[in-house]
């Protein structure tokens, strides 16, 4: 494993490298935590699952409230995801097989990405999004300290990130999941998201499962948390229903 950090428009990237010579897609997490900090648990142990099943991974420490707010931590990920296919052989990556992970905010993050992109340019396109358990609403199911902290009270901007409304022709295919015992982050938020994204004919899968409190992640008893204090062998399984979803996408 070859691993380096990079700083990135005052963000950090944490790479864990296959260098085996072999050309790998690339994995750019984006932890949560409300847009006030960054979960360790969304991180670095996410980064070396997916790097055990074959792929390259960034972990992106982005900044947050109170010293940042939109949009410095949707071009932390723009400048990422560029640095990445800007030096794709170098990391062993292949630059049309990109993809964004999203916890919670950082499922926001990653959706903003895919929603935005344009904006930043085609290096900064990704060719696929995994949003796990996703704040995506400013509306009734908001999770409102999320777009509190992100946008500083401003109720023109929340609208403008409420990521439901907007899904267009850009947006990546996508696969997301959550729980539906989700007291934080509501299943809702997830539901319409896979609304906009059937009405706009995004390739998507969304998964779904019963059991399992916010903030699960890998749901393995490396990440257990006072909200999850066990181990959930029914969301166990997503790590590996993504590696199929994006195998056979780049097949």
């Amino acid at each position: 494993m070859k691993t380096e950090t990079v700083e990135i428009y005052g963000a950090k990237l944490e790479l864990f490298i296959n260098d085996d010579g072999k050309t790998r897609p690339m994995i750019i997490i984006c932890p949560g935590g409300g847009y006030t900090h960054v979960s360790e648990r969304e991180g670095r142990p996410v980064a070396l699952c997916f790097y055990g099943k074959g792929y390259n991974c960034g972990v992106l420490t982005y900044t947050c409230a109170p010293e940042e707010h939109f949009p410095t931590q949707l071009i932390q990920l723009a400048f990422s995801v560029k640095h990445v296919r800007k030096n794709a052989e170098s990391l062993f990556t292949d630059p049309d097989k990109i993809c964004t992970m999203g916890f919670s905010a950082g499922g926001h993050l990653a959706a903003c990405l895919g929603c935005f992109w344009p904006e930043y340019g085609i290096l900064s396109q990704v060719n696929a999004q995994i949003l796990c358990y996703p704040v995506i609403t400013a509306g009734k199911f908001a999770h409102k300290s999320s777009f509190e902290n992100l946008c500083e009270g401003n109720e023109d901007l929340m609208k403008m990130v409420s990521l439901e409304k907007m899904v267009r022709e850009c947006v990546p295919p996508t696969f997301i999941w959550h729980t539906k015992a989700d007291k934080s982050v509501p299943v809702e938020n997830t539901l319409l998201f896979d609304k906009a994204l059937t009405k706009a004919r995004i390739p998507h899968e969304t998964l779904l499962f019963e059991t399992g409190a916010h903030g699960i992640s890998l749901a393995t008893e490396e990440v257990v948390h006072e909200a999850n204090p066990q181990p959930n062998k029914e969301v166990q399984i997503w790590p590996d229903k993504v590696d199929t979803w994006l195998r056979e996408l780049w097949k």
